[in-house]
């Protein structure tokens, strides 16, 4: 039976150690530094069902000395999604705090078909969030089929799909080199995610009567976050977090006017002296600094540190869509304030205020200048002084926080929808008279320079070995032959396998000249074996494992 174990091992290696994974994960490849939660939870968990303890907050530049005073662009941010069925009844999933005595959660860890059936629960064994860097993806795509390789945990943990499911559910994002829809690290799939560091989470709307009092949209929210190293402080990419949701609609129905949107709570550095604006052009909406200088705010515990003069500014950017939306609310409990019903939440994803009026051009949006319905607020540029600004309306820079939207879409029943966006950071050199609006210039340089690499292709993930050559050994495990299916690159007529045992003695030799090979593996001891396919001039093109079963 030992060789059966040995299949078993093989073929369930990315498993089921979905404990792996951490909650939060932490993004720290450039300049940024913030926790990610496995709900929609972005920067800061300020409250959970199990621990009410504030935390985190996005921070850029990092601290990077001891007890240095860290600083804070954002406090908190998460997904909003809403929509109608056919017969217009509303459904709605979002977060913002997680307050009051049954927390404000729209979202449960794990994906909709593995949903906690027992109240308001998270699924333990996802209540994690997976993260994996470039480097380790590199090792395991280059060494996998090695004599003496060891696998990550980052690898083999992660959760490519849900075990046991008929057909395959597929989760985190892999390169599914047999088209099985299983994620097989020890065949050498691996984590297919863009960036230096990547972090994969699932979550569902299923639990009990959530809030914000909407029946469930029955909804898999796979959140991707990822980040590039960046060639140095001042590349863009140093200073911009990317986050990919892909909406799955795992219910019966289909949800039309469906608006998808990205919430935050800005805080940049003093979080009562900011003005929040909107750039239609560039997809973004974000906040800068009401005046010349952000000063520290002693009142809250702990101090919040400002970034005192030349104050930057942070923007969150579509990528995916356009800006159907973008809408800023108070810190109160007025029309123009904090949502707390699931008509409130759509109201601000579609442009209008809680009560649906709609959003208007001019003076702080609720009694506009002309009358006109705009659900784009504040989208003059504070640069040149000219449009709709919040400097211009004469408004007192505050606590600002807002949601970003696209739509309205139609989403089917089994379909699904992704929506991007980037957190986008710049700061001004000073020298000026308004080091704040250089700020804001730097901004919209930053954020034309992440649109054009995003939409050229070149964040995408990387590829390499797999467009060199495919190699696919079937069956596996094999037991007296298997077939070598081989497609060599263009130009290439020929190479060969090379068969390993597990102290990489070569045990078969094999000139490779077609699409299909047989490969005689008669009286090999039952066990793992390393295949190699090379070149003639020595070049590796594809390498793969295979699992050789005892008659």
């Amino acid at each position: 039976m030992k060789h059966l174990l040995l299949t078993g091992l093989l073929l369930a290696s990315a498993g089921t150690a979905f404990a792996q994974g951490a909650r939060p994960a932490v993004l720290d490849v450039n300049n940024y530094r913030g926790d990610v939660f496995p709900s929609t939870q972005l920067w800061r968990n300020y409250f959970s069902l199990t621990q009410p303890q504030p935390s985190g907050g996005l921070e850029i530049p990092k601290s990077l000395v001891p007890g240095q005073p860290r600083l804070l662009s954002s406090y908190i941010a998460g997904l909003w999604i809403g929509g109608q069925d056919t017969t217009t009844r509303l459904y709605v999933a979002a977060e913002t705090y997680r307050q009051g005595t049954i927390p404000d959660r729209g979202f449960w860890t794990g994906p909709a078909s593995q949903a906690a059936t027992a109240g308001m629960r998270d699924n333990p064994a996802y209540d994690s969030v997976w993260s994996v860097t470039r480097a380790e993806i590199n090792t395991h795509r280059a060494q996998y089929a090695q004599p003496g390789y060891v696998m990550a945990r980052t690898i083999s943990a992660w959760p490519g799909h849900v075990p046991g499911t008929t057909p395959v559910e597929r989760l985190a994002p892999f390169a599914d080199l047999n088209g099985n829809n299983r994620y097989e690290p020890a065949l050498g799939e691996y984590p297919d995610v863009p960036g230096d560091q990547a972090m994969f989470y699932v979550c569902n709307d299923m639990a009990g009567n959530k809030v914000p009092f909407s029946p469930r949209m029955e909804i898999d929210i796979h959140g991707l976050v990822y980040a590039f190293a960046g060639s140095g402080p001042t590349d863009p990419l140093a200073n911009t977090a990317f986050v990919r949701y892909t909406v799955h609609n795992r219910s019966t129905r289909t949800y039309q006017d469906l608006y998808i949107g990205h919430w935050t709570d800005f805080d940049l550095g003093n979080w009562n002296d900011d003005y929040m604006a909107t750039d239609r052009n560039r997809r973004m909406m974000y906040v800068y600094n009401g005046d010349i200088f952000d000063e520290d705010d002693s009142t809250t515990v702990p101090p919040t540190a400002g970034y005192g003069a030349n104050p930057p500014t942070q923007g969150v950017m579509l990528l995916s869509d356009s800006v159907a939306s973008a809408t800023y609310y108070n810190n109160d409990f007025s029309p123009q304030g904090n949502p707390s019903q699931a008509i409130h939440y759509y109201n601000y994803l579609r442009g209008r205020w809680l009560n649906g009026q709609l959003i208007e051009y001019g003076g702080d949006g609720a009694a506009g200048t002309n009358r006109q319905p705009y659900p784009w607020m504040y989208d003059g540029d504070p640069v040149t002084g000219t449009g709709w600004t919040e400097a211009g309306a004469g408004r007192i820079p505050g606590d600002r926080r807002g949601v970003i939207s696209a739509g309205p879409y139609t989403l089917a029943s089994g379909a699904a929808r992704v929506f991007e966006i980037a957190y986008v950071f710049a700061r001004g050199a000073g020298g000026s008279a308004a080091p704040q609006l250089a700020s804001v210039a730097g901004l919209q340089q930053t954020a034309d320079q992440i649109q054009i690499r995003y939409q050229s292709g070149t964040l995408a993930a990387p590829r390499a070995l797999e467009t060199a050559a495919i190699l696919t050994l079937a069956p596996n495990p094999a037991t007296r032959t298997a077939t070598i299916h081989a497609g060599l690159p263009a130009g290439l007529s020929a190479a060969t396998l090379t068969l390993r045992d597990a102290l990489g003695r070569t045990v078969r030799t094999v000139a490779v000249r077609a699409a299909t090979t047989p490969l005689d593996v008669r009286g090999l001891a039952g066990g793992l074996y390393h295949a190699t396919l090379t070149a003639p001039d020595g070049r590796a093109l594809a390498r793969q494992r295979l699992v050789v079963t005892a008659e």
